[in-house]
């Protein structure tokens, strides 16, 4: 029996459990996102990675790195309440989810916490490491009719955050939405132009 539940620990880990840091994994993040957007449940969700954390890895190893998201992770479960969800997307991408909060302002003030909380120096092997981070913020039901439209809402917020100079966070717009789309419109365009060899040079 006791081999029987080691096992059956050892499975519901894997399938729900980010190996390296315990935090909730990606199905288990679209499964929360999917029971508030289709109990139409007001809930930020926050996505941000981390700023710098490419150097670690370059200069001190992997092992480094995952301890700097090992020690990333508890930072972020202390800035939250115990009904939140923290997850990690993989690599140094995590995402929160707050259910049942309708005020952006108090999204604001987590995601200012987990700046700072975040830029905190750590200390590994002798070493005193410092890395940053970048936050985007959808609104559930306002951003999104599903867990996929919430999540590309709060990518495309991170990413306006990190083009203003990271260390920061951003209110998903719909404007982003727009820009991106007019983005990808632009890059294809120029795809097809390339391809079918419609440059001209002028001197």
């Amino acid at each position: 029996i006791r081999e029987r539940r080691a096992n059956e620990e050892r499975l519901f880990r894997l399938a729900h459990l980010d190996p390296l840091t315990e935090l909730p994994n990606r199905a288990v993040l679209r499964e929360r996102l999917t029971e508030i957007v289709t109990a139409m449940r007001a809930g930020p969700v926050l996505m941000f990675d981390l700023d710098g954390f490419k150097e670690i890895n370059d200069r001190h190893g992997h092992a480094t790195g995952d301890a700097a998201l090992k020690a990333m992770a508890a930072r972020l479960l202390a800035c939250v309440r115990p009904i939140d969800t923290v997850s990690r997307l993989g690599g140094d991408e995590f995402v929160l989810i707050m259910p049942d909060i309708g005020d952006p302002l108090r999204a604001a003030a987590v995601a200012e916490a987990i700046i700072t909380a975040v830029a905190e120096p750590f200390e590994h092997a002798g070493q005193t490491l410092r890395v940053g981070t970048s936050v985007g913020i959808a609104l559930a039901p306002a951003h999104g009719e599903n867990a996929d439209d919430l999540l590309s809402c709060a990518d495309l917020a991170l990413y306006q955050a990190k083009s203003e100079g990271r260390h920061c966070y951003r209110l998903f717009a719909p404007m982003l939405r727009e820009r991106a789309q007019r983005t990808r419109t632009l890059r294809d365009e120029l795809g097809r132009a390339v391809e079918n060899d419609e440059f001209v040079l002028f001197y």
